[in-house]
């Protein structure tokens, strides 16, 4: 379902803007790259994997990055399929072990050139379908930019068993400061 995206999009669209210092096309692109990746936000992890194996959260990371996402949320008491896991770790990788994606989409100034740098820098997936993910980046940039000039055709959502991606913040204890 696009809601759910749009929604997000909604929400952490505006915050990566300020918290990377994206355009809004870098945005968008980034979005419609994760969209791919998520179905949407709607797929947490990887269909078809052992629950152990596979991609997770918001970018789908796999392997070593898997492993990384899952300390990272240890370390700071977050849900692994919460917003803020998913979030705060594409944030700490775009402003460490993978800020060369940003210097990568600033070298293009169209949507499409921004989708595949981000695809080819930051997610580096076997199956690149940039003709999807530029479809979400064009959602995404509709929602970023309301009254964007193109019209906007949602991806399709593909159906698959998964769990959707959950809205809890926390584990365990939650600190107030």
């Amino acid at each position: 379902m696009t809601a759910l995206f749009i929604q997000k999009v909604g929400i952490y669209g505006p915050r990566l803007i300020h918290d990377i210092g994206f355009g809004m096309l870098d945005c968008a692109a980034a979005y419609g790259s994760i969209g791919h990746e998520s179905n949407g936000f709607l797929a947490y992890h990887e269909g078809g994997q052992a629950p152990s194996r596979g991609g997770v959260s918001w970018c789908q990371w796999t392997d070593a990055r898997r492993r990384l996402f899952e300390a990272w949320c240890h370390q700071h008491g977050l849900a692994l399929t919460s917003d803020a896991a998913g979030y705060g770790f594409l944030v700490h990788e775009l402003t460490g072990s993978e800020a060369g994606a940003i210097s990568a989409m600033r070298r293009h100034a169209d949507l499409h050139g921004k989708v595949v740098a981000f695809t080819d820098e930051f997610e580096r997936p076997r199956v690149k379908a940039i003709a999807s993910r530029e479809k979400w980046a064009r959602l995404a940039l509709s929602v970023l930019q309301p009254g964007h000039h193109e019209i906007v055709t949602p991806p399709p959502v593909r159906k698959v068993a998964r769990k959707p991606v959950a809205d809890r913040h926390r584990v365990g204890k939650h600190h107030h400061g």
